[in-house]
């Protein structure tokens, strides 16, 4: 008989030691990729998150420049404050609101003077705000905005009491959704407008 073809005396305690390191290597690897496709699906969901909201950024912002526009343009209805009504709609357009009294304007629809909270009536009623007219690529809903006229100042080196023909002060909230309506922004700015 020959001597090569006996098994080995230490060949039965190996048995087996091969395919368990095999299979503990392929875990390892299943679990790698495994994580690594988490890891690629989560980044896809942050940057398409991104998107979404820098989309109802630019829209915001489209709608709030518009509305700056339409408060600063004297053939524009918002340009008379006598348009302006403490309800926000007017004959002459709506989302057009005058926050000049303390008991009847918009403090009745918004808590101390601030914008209405994105579920308040003002954004859901068509009434009461205005709808960006503009053309927005990748956007569910139009933006809409509404301008309310906080008043007069005084010109800064005249001391008066304020009144038709000083500097109106305008402010404008805007809000926009992106390619998804979960995705919302809102923009706020205050200016002056010389009406002399």
């Amino acid at each position: 008989m020959d001597k090569y073809l006996l098994p080995s005396p230490n060949m039965k305690k190996q048995e087996g030691v091969v395919l368990i390191m095999a299979l503990v290597i392929l875990f390892a690897m299943t679990l790698i990729g495994v994580t690594s496709m988490n890891t690629t699906s989560l980044e896809e969901r942050i940057a398409s998150n991104y998107r979404d909201r820098q989309v109802a950024f630019q829209a915001a912002e489209a709608a709030l420049r518009q509305g700056e526009r339409d408060a600063s343009t004297s053939t524009n209805s918002a340009y008379t404050e006598a348009n302006y009504t403490d309800k926000c709609t007017t004959a002459n357009g709506n989302g057009l609101c005058d926050c000049r009294s303390t008991s009847t304007s918009c403090i009745t629809y918004w808590t101390d003077n601030l914008p209405a909270p994105i579920s308040d009536v003002a954004w859901n009623v068509s009434t009461t705000h205005r709808t960006y007219t503009g053309a927005l690529a990748g956007v569910t809903t139009p933006a809409k905005y509404i301008i309310e006229f906080m008043g007069y100042i005084c010109p800064s080196t005249v001391a008066c009491t304020p009144g038709a023909g000083d500097p109106k002060m305008f402010r404008v909230t805007a809000l926009a959704t992106g390619r998804t309506n979960s995705s919302k922004v809102m923009l706020q700015s205050t200016f002056q407008v010389n009406d002399y």
